[in-house]
């Protein structure tokens, strides 16, 4: 697998642990349906019924983090 496949994996299965371990608790079922995207670097995460609303405020928080 090459390397920048491996790396969004390895976010990818970082994002899920996050969620499984403490934000799902925190988000469902208030905000079910709703976009999460989560920092995998803080476990910083925002929640939006836009996916670009919700990954735009990440963004402007974190500019440094992974994509």
């Amino acid at each position: 697998m090459p390397a920048n496949q491996t790396n969004h994996a390895q976010i990818a299965q970082r994002g899920e642990e996050l969620y499984e371990s403490g934000i799902r608790a925190l988000v469902e079922p208030a905000r079910s349906g709703e976009f999460v995207v989560i920092d995998v670097d803080t476990g910083d995460y925002e929640v939006d019924p836009s996916e670009v609303v919700a990954v735009r405020r990440m963004m402007a928080r974190r500019p440094e983090g992974p994509r």
